[in-house]
């Protein structure tokens, strides 16, 4: 495989199979707080582009071609779009799936 998929594939592969679980098992819930999540989602996205814009202005980092797709949708790779995407959903649908569990009192949050 080519050494330039290496940063998008360790974004999908922390996000995506914690998403599959939690979207498969607590499809319901996770619909019901669906407006949530995307405002989290969006508020992320537009604090990552900001402070990406930045900070990539102010030469506080750069980033190389080693192991970036090279698509810039902004001033910054598609994999931080990618990365300010999938992590805050991730997290964000991890906690509302254990605030559930913690409501309801039950232990089976995964299996119930």
């Amino acid at each position: 495989m080519s050494p330039d998929f290496t940063y998008v594939l360790h974004i999908l592969g922390f996000s995506l199979p914690i998403l599959l679980f939690l979207y498969i098992r607590k499809r319901t819930l996770i619909y019901k707080e669906r407006r949530a999540l995307l405002s989290i989602v969006v508020f992320a996205v537009l604090f990552q582009s900001i402070t990406e814009s930045i900070a990539l202005s102010w030469n506080a980092w750069a980033f190389s071609g080693s192991g970036l797709l090279q698509i810039w949708p902004a001033a910054f790779p598609i994999e931080e779009l990618l990365l300010a995407l999938l992590f805050p959903l991730t997290l964000a649908s991890v906690i509302v799936v254990l605030l559930d569990w913690k409501r309801r009192g039950k232990h089976q949050w995964l299996v119930g």
